[in-house]
């Protein structure tokens, strides 16, 4: 690698550098954005004001309490369709342009400088802003800006504050407590597996043993999940029975239960069994599944909830109407088991851990 001599500068004294001036006095405010400012001609609009308070952000670190010297600035932006440059604010103009003469200077620390508050006058500037004269009792955010704009500092000072308000007696004592949400509260109900079958006969086929001909079928609307049963007759009855046994016996009651508009389905019979099980009877597709429900001591989780992502619904939820079988929903109750899928590695990792531990 070469260097062009014509393009480096070595021992530099003093020199520009983003924005500054850097010199072995430390670092200053840039005198041409300091000359834009001293020649600023009084402002008689919107714009105006916004360019020159950009000048002035540009220069904030070198402006003592910056914030309250532009205050009449910001006022003046909130008035857009009745600008007005009132005699506050020339006062105020002014006043920064005698300021910006004389700006500060940016010095590194002096070795073993005390900046900060001594420990045994953090106390009482805490409780002289907090609760003296003026006190207003600020919280434990606004209490350590209203001290950094008095130009006192410590180190944690939030951390101070924060516990110094929450020790104070009288906060605790007069503090309002609001009651009232934010928004309208909301249930969050967990999805429920297997919610939705549907069933249909199949057949006749060639007689096989037993004078098989037939084929009950029953799939999960979800998990896509297929319940059969080979049958030599089609009845209610057994439509019944297999709907028992099969399906409500090895996962759960159904919520909705979709068929054809077959004689064995759509009967005043087969009607009555599903009202009993509180079963709504139409005519689409769903579809089931589930292993045990109870929950193991080692995992802390029930196979069902590690093969589904979703706890099963015991006989109790429908025969007394649990809060997410009231406010089950078919489309939201799909949403949720799908989210409840993309979740399920995570809760079968903890159980994977707790069982390492065990």
């Amino acid at each position: 690698m070469m260097l062009n001599p014509a393009n480096c500068a070595f021992k530099v004294g003093s020199g520009k550098y983003l924005g500054l001036m850097l010199s072995k006095r430390g670092i200053e405010a840039n005198t041409d954005k300091i000359k834009a400012i001293l020649g600023i001609e009084p402002l008689h609009s919107i714009k105006d004001v916004q360019k020159h308070t950009k000048r002035v952000t540009s220069l904030g670190r070198f402006i003592f309490k910056s914030g309250d010297k532009c205050i009449s600035f910001f006022n003046a932006l909130k008035k857009v369709k009745d600008f007005a440059w009132t005699d506050e604010s020339s006062m105020a103009f002014e006043e920064l342009k005698k300021y910006m003469v004389q700006a500060s200077l940016l010095e590194k620390p002096v070795l073993d400088e005390t900046l900060c508050l001594r420990p045994d006058e953090v106390r009482l500037a805490l409780e002289e802003v907090h609760r003296g004269i003026y006190g207003q009792h600020l919280g434990g955010r606004a209490l350590p800006h209203k001290i950094t704009r008095l130009g006192f500092y410590w180190s944690e000072m939030m951390t101070y504050a924060k516990y110094y308000v929450k020790r104070c007696d009288r906060c605790q004592k007069h503090a309002l407590v609001v009651m009232q949400p934010p928004e309208m509260l909301t249930s969050i109900n967990t999805p429920i597996p297997f919610s939705m079958w549907g069933m249909d006969i199949l057949g006749p086929f060639p007689m096989a043993t037993a004078q098989m001909k037939f084929l009950i079928v029953a799939i999960d609307y979800f998990t896509k999940w297929i319940e059969a049963k080979p049958l030599a007759k089609i009845t209610t009855k057994q439509v019944a029975q297999f709907l028992c046994e099969n399906i409500m016996c090895r996962y759960r009651i159904p919520h909705i239960l979709v068929t054809d508009n077959g004689i064995q389905f759509n009967n005043e019979e087969f009607n009555k069994y599903c009202d009993g099980n509180e079963i709504e009877l139409g005519f689409t597709l769903s579809l089931t599944l589930r292993p045990k429900a109870k929950q193991r001591v080692t995992t802390g989780e029930t196979p069902f909830m590690l093969t589904y992502g979703a706890k099963a619904v015991v006989t109790v939820e429908i025969s007394h109407s649990s809060p997410r079988i009231r406010a089950y929903n078919t489309e939201e109750n799909e949403e949720g088991q799908r989210l409840a899928m993309d979740l399920i590695d995570e809760v079968r990792d903890q159980a994977h851990a707790k069982i390492m531990a065990y």
